[in-house]
């Protein structure tokens, strides 16, 4: 989320949203392993669930359309799946950027038009890619918590590749 959002370059920032949305899909069977949840009947309640949540849905077909085009079956080659997600393009978006300086003065930047991507959601909704990460990294964060599943915070040196010192 981090490196897409601050990304400038709209190939670069269409590949951290990828790998975004490959983690985010992956979280799924994490959690599976996680607790030893192995009947596909058991899994079953847990994918009607996300299947109604339009950020998890984009994330999975996003994830899954980049990686294979298209899902088909195997036997016959029809096609198995409509993807839901009617469609992610290229955009612009203003963002506000909040610096701390060494002395503590806090400067703002505003760049009204920064590229970004707009995501067309399965209920119509379009959101950028700052809300759609946003959200989906606030789902994942509160499912965990709930689960009783407690993740390791990442430091923000490891999150940003640099001490912020």
């Amino acid at each position: 989320m981090y490196r897409c959002f601050h990304q400038r370059h709209l190939t670069h920032k269409a590949d951290h949203l990828y790998n975004f949305c490959i983690t985010s899909h992956s979280m799924k069977d994490h959690f599976f392993e996680l607790k030893n949840i192995i009947a596909s009947s058991e899994k079953n309640e847990y994918h009607q669930k996300w299947n109604k949540i339009p950020e998890l849905v984009a994330s999975t077909e996003i994830a899954n359309s980049a990686k294979h085009f298209l899902l088909r079956e195997n036997r016959n080659r029809e096609v198995m799946k409509i993807v839901r997600t009617r469609s992610v393009q290229q955009a612009v978006s203003g963002v506000a950027h909040i610096f701390v300086t060494s002395s503590g003065e806090h400067k703002i930047l505003i760049e009204p038009e920064a590229p970004d991507y707009k995501i067309e959601l399965l209920d119509g909704r379009l959101q950028g890619l700052y809300e759609f990460m946003d959200y989906t990294t606030r789902y994942w964060q509160a499912f965990l918590v709930e689960q009783n599943v407690l993740p390791v915070k990442q430091s923000d040196e490891e999150l940003i590749g640099f001490t912020t010192q």
